[in-house]
């Protein structure tokens, strides 16, 4: 693109940038140090680090907060004054100091060596250098002034007053720019250290000329600090002295990539007619895109570029960045923009033609952009003021679109995108690994940032992984966002949720909720079966189920009707409940259900049922903490929806009233609410299995009526059950037996059957399979199977044991000594008696 395409400082042009989100690209010049985070002065470091002067860790970091040592600065000065190479030095037969050689800091000897050798640094005193010391401004300050050429007799950097005279002349050439707040007297960072360094790299190396003069008759010699200057007469700078490099003013105006060799082509145009057109990195600066920049290079003797160490803003400044969705409306006129109620003032006003630039590839209305494209709120944008006055020139950008992976294979994957994008067409696509860049364990279900190639620093399409995807409760919502959980976020496009409900697989990018499977919400506080309603001279009253299983008379305003309906209630100010039929098919407003249904024939359907057990209602699915009120032969109570697909009931015989919050689980809606109503006995689909551990005792139940309690081991705990009411205790039903049963879902006993004539003999035994007695077949005990460990003699539940072969008496006859139950191949259940002999004991 040529620069009269993009005029600066004329239009607002606009380049979205979500490199912070994809991981795929990296911001600044390229140092990316794991803790880039911290660095303050990422220029500096940056080419300090490009110029081979500094590096970071073996674990990737850079640590700026640590202070720079002395026998770290003392390498960084002899590599840079070699022009980035490392420098062949050599040490003395006796070292100067008597705490570097021998020493953790031997490594460092040969350029501290080579730094006192040529004035730039001295010892401590003693004898002693002090290399892992820390180092102050004014003394970093001192080494580079002298690195630079300033003697340090002659500026009087030594006495009493040296850190004054360091500091005065460090201001002036520049050595303290960009350390606004610098503590000179205080140890030096890593981070503050390289802008330091960086600063003396570009500042004019000097020399000292001698001059012989007559004064009083006598010839004295006179010195003059000069500046160096090249063959042309031009200042010498100590980047240009020792790496021949240049730092020259241009605009980032484009780039490509060449994939093969992973590497950038910037196309750069400058008013110095000697910067060349192009620069070619591996390093990623495409951040820049149509900034003011300066490029640090250096050229061949035979022209051309030799080396590109980098380039970094020039002028150009973030005045703030976001996403779309922040900034307010814009129209025709307006000077500024409005981003989280802070006004940023334009350089240019806005016009009705005024265009968005899009990242080196078109252009796009900047008022239908901010004003009329929800789908591309969550667009991150840097607002860049290019020419230092404060105001903005242009918004920089990448388009992207957020997909869900449906298929991953072994050389291919499809996506179905979540929003159609408005700048290109987002569909269900299939796409080749070997075709674009992604992530190496891209999976099913992933939701992932699709970036078109052509809106790609790479010029591939790319892929990368949205790390947050939500779940949680919505705890609030307003226009266009919800809290999850107490978080804000905002909302794209079509998607809704409810506060009171909640979401899950929301992906998040930038803030903004892109998908959603949320459920509503529902308050089934105030739903109530009602049991028996009576009609007085002086008032009426009702017995009501309540949705927390309690029952309560109650007095209501007048006479209901309503004898075994499912309703909803309110309480006047007379305290008397007001009671509303909900048998109908339409949900009460503001209930959070969606449909309210009573199935055909008031039964359920052949496909609700599996023998017997309830699966789902009118073919919705059953919500595991769903409410159920249940009519079971008669009795009114409440069990969760987990016990609801636990229960086994009689199809012909069932009356079904239900309401079902739609909460779309795989498609299908969910069931919420419901109440159900059955003439015969609804039962437990499974049974359980224990030994008694305790007589069977009588007592009374919540509903005043006496029922039997039984203390059973399960081989793991004991539990203390009580029958339903009506049950007869059964007199084989006594300590020390094991038995079979079934429990309710209201958590009672309603089937018990005595086992003790399983009585069996094992014969073989080999950790997996067993033989009984006068059997041939093999059982296998499975992680299914109930073991359950006795001591017969005490009639008490045993936390372990073995299973063994049983013994035999003087005729070869075997004790019976196990209670076996069996499914024909698999053992379902064993009891085991420690003793080894389990029939005479029972």
């Amino acid at each position: 693109m040529a620069d009269k395409e993009f005029p600066q400082k004329k239009v607002l042009s606009l380049v979205l940038c979500v490199a912070v989100m994809l991981s795929v690209m990296v911001m600044g010049a390229g140092a990316a140090f794991s803790d880039q985070d911290k660095i303050e002065n990422t220029e500096a470091v940056d080419m300090c680090v490009a110029l081979n002067i500094i590096g970071g860790y073996e674990d990737g970091s850079y640590h700026p907060e640590r202070n720079i040592k002395r026998s770290e600065i003392c390498k960084m000065i002899c590599v840079a004054l070699n022009g980035g190479e490392e420098p062949t030095l050599g040490t003395p037969a006796t070292p100067t100091f008597s705490d570097v050689r021998g020493t953790t800091a031997a490594w460092a000897e040969k350029y501290i060596e080579s730094c006192v050798a040529q004035g730039i640094v001295s010892g401590v005193g003693g004898g002693r250098f002090a290399p892992a010391s820390n180092l102050t401004g004014s003394q970093l300050a001192k080494m580079l002034l002298v690195a630079l050429g300033y003697d340090s007799d002659i500026e009087g950097y030594t006495g009493n007053a040296w850190d004054m005279n360091v500091n005065v002349r460090a201001t002036q050439v520049g050595l303290y720019k960009d350390l606004e707040g610098l503590d000179v007297s205080a140890a030096v960072t890593r981070d503050d250290a390289a802008q330091m360094v960086w600063n003396a790299l570009q500042a004019t190396e000097v020399t000292y000329k001698y001059t012989l003069v007559s004064e009083n008759g006598q010839l004295v010699s006179k010195v003059e600090l000069v500046d160096k200057t090249d063959d042309q007469g031009n200042k010498l700078t100590m980047l240009k002295d020792k790496y021949n490099a240049e730092v020259r003013e241009a605009t980032l105006d484009d780039f490509t990539y060449n994939s093969d060799k992973d590497e950038w082509t910037y196309a750069v145009t400058s008013k110095d007619t000697s910067v060349p057109a192009s620069f070619t990195s591996a390093q990623d600066f495409t951040n820049l895109y149509k900034q003011n920049v300066k490029v640090v290079y250096s050229l061949k003797a035979s022209g051309g570029v030799d080396t590109f160490y980098g380039m970094f803003a020039d002028e150009s400044v973030v005045l703030v960045e976001g996403v779309i969705g922040d900034i307010d409306d814009v129209t025709a006129k307006d000077t500024a923009i409005t981003v989280d109620d802070v006004d940023y003032k334009l350089d240019q006003a806005v016009t009705a033609s005024t265009k968005a630039y899009l990242f080196h590839s078109g252009e796009y209305n900047l008022i239908d952009l901010i004003n009329k494209s929800p789908k591309m709120l969550a667009y991150a944008f840097k607002a860049i003021d290019n020419n230092d006055n404060g105001k903005i020139d242009f918004l920089v950008v990448y388009p992207f679109a957020v997909a869900q992976v449906t298929y991953a294979g072994t050389k291919s994957f499809t996506v179905d995108y979540l929003q159609e994008s408005v700048l290109f067409k987002g569909s269900n696509s299939s796409y080749k690994f070997e075709d674009v860049a992604t992530y190496s364990d891209l999976a099913e279900d992933d939701f992932v940032v699709y970036t078109p190639a052509k809106y790609s620093a790479t010029g591939e399409e790319t892929f990368t992984k949205v790390e947050t995807v939500l779940a949680g409760d919505v705890t609030a919502t307003r226009d266009g966002e919800a809290s999850i959980d107490g978080t804000w976020y905002n909302l794209i496009g079509d998607v809704n949720v409810t506060a009171g409900g909640t979401v899950k697989d929301a992906p998040v990018v930038n803030g903004y909720i892109f998908a959603a499977d949320a459920t509503k919400a529902v308050d089934v506080s105030d739903y109530a079966v009602v049991i028996k309603t009576e009609k007085g001279t002086y008032s009426n009253t009702a017995q009501l189920l309540f949705t927390d299983g309690t029952k309560k008379i109650v007095d209501t305003d007048k006479y209901y009707n309503y004898n075994g309906n499912m309703v909803t209630f309110e309480v006047n100010s007379d305290d008397e409940y007001e009671l509303t039929s909900v048998i109908k098919t339409s949900p009460p407003t503001g209930s959070g259900f969606d449909i309210w249904a009573t199935p055909t024939d008031n039964k359920f359907q052949a496909g609700d049922l599996d023998n017997g057990k309830v699966k789902y209602i009118n073919d919705y699915n059953i919500a595991d903490d769903a409410v159920i009120f249940m009519k079971d032969a008669g009795d009114y109570k409440v069990i969760t929806g987990a016990a609801l697909k636990n229960t086994k009931v009689e199809q012909t015989e069932d009356k079904v009233y239900l309401a079902y919050a739609n909460e779309n689980t795989n498609g299908f809606d969910t069931v919420q609410l419901a109440f159900i109503a059955t003439a015969d006995e609804a039962v437990s689909a499974d049974h359980s299995y224990g030994y008694v551990t305790s007589k069977p005792a009588q007592v009374e139940n919540s509903d005043g009526k006496l029922v039997y309690q039984y203390e059973i081991w399960t081989g793991d705990e004991t539990v203390t059950l009580t029958t339903k009411a009506g049950i007869a205790n059964d007199s084989s039903v006594k300590k020390g037996v094991v038995i079979s049963y079934s429990v309710n879902n209201a958590g009672e006993i309603d089937t018990v059957n005595v086992l003790n004539s399983n009585f069996k003999a094992i014969t073989a035994y080999d950790g997996t399979y067993l033989k009984v007695y006068d059997e041939t077949q093999r059982y296998e005990i499975t992680d299914d199977t109930t073991v359950i460990y006795i001591d017969a003699d005490a009639q008490e539940g045993t936390e372990g044991g073995a299973i063994k072969v049983a013994s035999k008496d003087a005729s070869g006859t075997y004790y019976n000594n196990v209670v076996f139950v069996s499914d024909g191949n698999d053992v379902d259940l064993l009891v085991v008696d420690v003793n080894n002999d389990i029939e005479n004991k029972m």
